[in-house]
Parts: C-alpha cells; structure tokens; sequence
C-alpha cells in the first residue's frame, strides 16, 4: 500500500494529475502503519504514525471529495458559461461595431458643425465689411429705402383689397386710409434711419481711427 504524506493536485483538469507527492510503501495494517519509508520519523510512536496514516487518508478522502464537487458542479457551469460567452461573441462583435459606427457618425455632425460655424464666421465677416464699405448716409438712405418698399407694397395690397370690397378710391374713407399709411410711412422711415445709425456706432462704423 502506497502512503502518501504529502500531496498536491492541480484540480483545474479534468483528471486531476498530482503535481507533487510524497509518500511510503506499507503493507500491514493501516492502524500499525509506522512509515517504512525512512527519514526522520524513525525511532516514534506508534500512536504517532497512526495518526499521521488517518491524518493521510482523510487527506485523501478531502481530495477526492473537492473533485467530485468539481466534477459534479464547477466543470458543468464553467461549460455553460463557456458557450454562453461563444454565443454572446457575435453580439457584442456588433453592439461594439455599432458604437465605433455612432461616434464616427457623431464626430461628422461635429465636424460638420465647425463647418457650418466657421461659414457663419466668414458670411458675417464679409457682411460686415461690406456695411463697413458703405459710409454712414448710405446705410440710413438704405435703411429707409427697405422701410419705403415694403409700405408701397402694403399700401398696394389694401388699394386692391378695397376695391374688392367695392370702396371708391376717391371717398373720404379711403382718402382717410392713404392719409394715415402716409404719417406709418413717415415715422417708420424716420425709425429705420435712426435704427441704422445706432447700430453703426455700435458696431464700429463711422467712428474715427476705427
């Protein structure tokens, strides 16, 4: 009989090889064990060696008990647990490819953010050195020139609606009505150069040394 005093395992294969061992040959009674062996447990007790062959059995029995929970259990959910990773591979092979694809789609909305900003940048520039080309009166008789079309227009729409309407362009009432869009006319041209004015000076224009 084989007595092991000492043993380790490797219990993560599946046939549990014995990486270390020490161990004596005995071929009585395992109650009588008293080594055989040699070394220095020469000379002791036998209550000592019987002891130390329970203590080596149970040993023994401890190993083969861890393999058989192992085997029984761990082996079964580590297998489960390698498939489910092999059937989750692809997804997340996708869900990664699906986030690269949405931060590249959002560094182009980015990219072209700057794009549109730096073309905002330019138009304004250009638009402001072309208002800087013009001189103050410019800029006002423009401004008024705007606030005079867009009432002639107005003033057109309601002539032709009134006749629709079957109102006489000669009556008092449309006279009335000319009279009033005259004075609107007046003050809002009046409103639109001064507009044009203010914001010349704040914007720089007109000012002397720039």
């Amino acid at each position: 009989m084989k007595v092991y005093t000492h043993i380790v395992m490797d219990m993560t294969q599946e046939h549990v090889p014995v990486i270390e061992e020490e161990s004596f040959s005995y071929d009585g009674d395992v109650s009588l064990c008293s080594g055989g062996g040699g070394g220095g447990d020469q000379g002791a007790p036998d209550s000592y060696y019987r002891r130390k062959a329970n203590v080596a059995e149970r040993q023994q029995d401890i190993a083969e008990e861890k393999h058989e929970f192992w085997s029984s259990y761990q082996k079964p959910l580590e297998k489960q647990k390698l498939a489910a990773n092999e059937e989750l591979l692809p997804q997340m092979t996708d869900l990664k490819e699906t986030q690269i694809g949405f931060k590249q789609d959002k560094l182009d909305v980015q990219q072209e953010g700057l794009g549109l900003q730096s073309d905002m940048i330019s138009k304004k520039q250009s638009i402001m050195d072309d208002m800087g080309s013009l001189g103050l009166d410019a800029r006002m008789n423009q401004a008024e020139a705007t606030v005079t079309q867009e009432f002639e227009q107005n003033q057109e729409e309601a002539k032709r609606s009134m006749s629709r309407m079957g109102v006489d362009p000669t009556s008092g009432k449309f006279q009335d009505m000319e009279q009033d869009m005259a004075i609107e006319k007046a003050s809002a041209e009046a409103g639109a150069r001064n507009q044009a004015r203010s914001k010349s000076k704040q914007m720089g224009f007109g000012l002397m040394g720039g």
